[in-house]
């Protein structure tokens, strides 16, 4: 966290769980920067990368430094009777909402 209210986060592939980790990131950060310069779909500010295979890579693994954005962790809405909470559905509807608004802008 910085002075100026800007989050950072490291996103760095495991290599034992990430099959061509170079190639993933590389795809990842050039999605973002589509998504960002061709549409309103709210995603991160890459500021740094790196490859492993780079050997001016001082880290010595593949890495995204990229903005956090604000947010929060979904509920889990969870069916208990079959009168759902108006809130639930209040929620629910939301999300549906921004997902929509997004998968059209995905298909334009």
């Amino acid at each position: 966290a910085f002075s100026d209210n800007v989050v950072w986060m490291a996103r760095i592939p495991l290599p034992y769980s990430c099959y061509q980790p170079e190639e993933v990131s590389a795809s990842y950060r050039a999605t973002l920067k589509y998504l960002k310069k061709y549409s309103t779909i709210p995603v991160p500010t890459v500021f740094a990368c790196g490859l492993q295979s780079n050997p001016d890579n001082k880290v010595n693994a593949t890495y995204i430094l990229m903005e956090k954005l604000p947010g929060h962790q979904l509920p889990t809405l969870e069916q208990e009777s079959f009168e759902p909470d108006p809130n639930d559905l209040v929620l629910a509807r939301k999300v549906h909402q921004q997902l929509t608004d997004i998968i059209l802008q995905l298909g334009m």
